[in-house]
């Protein structure tokens, strides 16, 4: 799922702009996604700081309180890797965030003409590069669940339940099945009924307690302790170094 924010002190172009995004994720690629508006920067930089990832920021840069400009740099303190499109009606402005790596910007006067290929481009580099996905297909219904947000995936009787951060969702298939389709060393088993994706894990106490970044604690089996620390070593060896 695509976490999109949009910041603008604009209420009538914010709408604007969420409504165009909607119909192009919706009508275009249907893919998954939440659009979360900000008129205020301030609030928008209070939410990042305390517990919020967006995935992709359209941020206009003429703002009171912080302008875009203090927004993108405050965004890279945080988190590298998200898709930053400045929104100004005035393009030398644009010119110079290009020292906060942004992806592109779009001026106001054109957002109907180069919005549109402006997502599906980002979205066709994120998927080729970053984004994968696992597909639950019953009679019922399709789940097309991004590895990303995966925390964990636990035995349930007939089920394995796919814990994700807002959600569960059940499937058939076996723990080993869906650990050798995932085909990922993001996640080890650390019990012989419990999948953890790495991304999620804090620590590990003395009494095999495995504190997870959103709280939850999760129990390992000793038989899995090895496993895990070369998971956790790897995992962030690669993304350390």
């Amino acid at each position: 799922m695509d976490k999109i924010a949009l910041v603008d002190d604009e209420q009538i172009f914010l709408d604007i702009l969420s409504e165009k995004i909607a119909e192009f994720y919706q009508d275009i690629i249907s893919y998954p996604f939440e659009i979360f508006e900000f008129s205020s920067s301030i609030d928008f930089v209070n939410k990042i700081q305390v517990d919020s990832h967006f995935d992709i920021c359209f941020l206009d840069i003429e703002m009171p309180g912080f302008n875009g400009m203090q927004v993108a740099e405050k965004i890279r303190k945080i988190n590298r890797y998200t898709y930053i499109i400045f929104v100004t009606s005035h393009p030398n402005y644009a010119i110079n965030g290009y020292q906060y790596k942004i992806y592109d910007y779009i001026l106001k006067s054109s957002l109907y003409v180069k919005l549109w290929p402006l997502l599906r481009s980002m979205h066709d580099e994120r998927i080729q590069n970053v984004r994968r996905f696992y597909k639950i297909c019953t009679d019922n219904r399709i789940d097309i669940i991004d590895y990303e947000d995966i925390v964990y995936i636990y035995k349930e009787e007939k089920y394995s339940i796919f814990v994700l951060p807002d959600k569960i969702v059940p499937h058939k298939n076996s723990l080993e099945t869906i650990y050798k389709e995932l085909n990922s060393d993001e996640f080890v088993f650390i019990s012989r009924s419990c999948i953890l994706n790495i991304k999620y894990f804090r620590s590990l106490s003395s009494n095999k307690e495995i504190v997870l970044k959103n709280g939850k604690v999760l129990t390992l089996s000793k038989t899995y302790i090895e496993s895990l620390r070369m998971a956790v070593h790897r995992y962030y060896h690669d993304r350390l170094h």
